[in-house]
């Protein structure tokens, strides 16, 4: 699985075995913890998100996800007004 960095279509999967590696981690990001919440597999990372638009429900979307896993966010809302990218 380390080869593929992006998964842009099925057609990448060239064997059955590939796709089932994928799912198998997928699997261990769902697993729960003895109080029933999910395991923080993230926890001591940070996932850093960028919006060049305004998209609440997305950027909302990714930080509870990020945080049921045991992760930090670190966010801005619209990077167009607010960052470098103004310039």
């Amino acid at each position: 699985m380390n080869e593929i960095n992006h998964i842009i279509s099925t057609n990448q999967f060239d064997d059955k075995s590939k796709l089932r590696e994928l799912f198998e981690r997928a699997h261990e990001f769902c697993e729960m913890n003895s109080n029933g919440g999910l395991k923080p597999v993230l926890q001591g990372k940070i996932l850093a998100t960028l919006f060049y638009e305004p998209s609440t429900r997305t950027r909302f979307s990714f930080e509870a996800a990020m945080r049921k896993l045991g992760g930090g966010v670190i966010s801005t809302e619209n990077a167009m007004v607010s960052s470098s990218a103004k310039k």
